[in-house]
């Protein structure tokens, strides 16, 4: 399920979308939705969701990178020189910042996880996020008469800089509380 949809955005923005505008824009939504995962480090969904990462420990505990964790369906170590892995028993430590005790962790080069994140909705600034972040990609589309450029010049010759897809400081502020190492009390 998404984070949003198109009319979150018609909303946002105060205006109604063509029916080919609704089309770009539910076509943006899973990019948006791929940056603010990437960028937060962790994956946000309306339920359960099944993950796997290959952590490193200097000790008995791992951080996970998605959270809330809800159950650890397997914890295997291995090294880098060999295919073989041995499963480690595990156990929850605190579900909500992502930290497993792994028994032996440290003994091995990586551990790889595989774990279920459980989510009782999309948090409201993550979701105002992606609705300013999507609204702002929308630009060049919903104003096609204005130059989507950084700079232009003219004078012998014309060199036109088409702009990027840049992200609003607006984003980053609604979501410094779930950047990687920070977490909500």
């Amino acid at each position: 399920m998404s984070m949003i949809v198109p009319a979150d955005v018609e909303t946002h923005i105060g205006r109604s979308f063509t029916t080919e505008q609704a089309a770009q824009c539910a076509q943006l939504i899973p990019s948006v939705e791929d940056w603010i995962t990437r960028h937060c480090g962790q994956v946000f969904s309306d339920g359960p969701v099944n993950v796997s990462e290959v952590v490193f420990s200097y000790g008995t505990l791992v951080w996970l990178s998605s959270k809330p964790v809800v159950s650890v369906e397997s914890a295997l170590g291995g090294y880098k020189a060999s295919d073989t892995t041995v499963e480690l028993a595990c156990r929850i430590v605190d579900a909500e910042k992502g930290i497993v005790s792994v028994t032996g962790a440290f003994a091995y080069d990586y551990v790889s996880v595989s774990y279920t994140i459980g989510l009782l909705g999309i948090p409201p600034v993550v979701k105002e996020a992606a609705i300013v972040l999507c609204a702002h990609w929308m630009q060049p589309t919903l104003m096609p008469d204005a130059l989507s450029t950084q700079s232009y010049s003219v004078g012998g010759e014309l060199t036109v800089t088409p702009k990027t897809m840049d992200v609003p400081k607006q984003v980053y502020q609604l979501l410094e509380d779930f950047t990687p190492g920070v977490y909500m009390a």
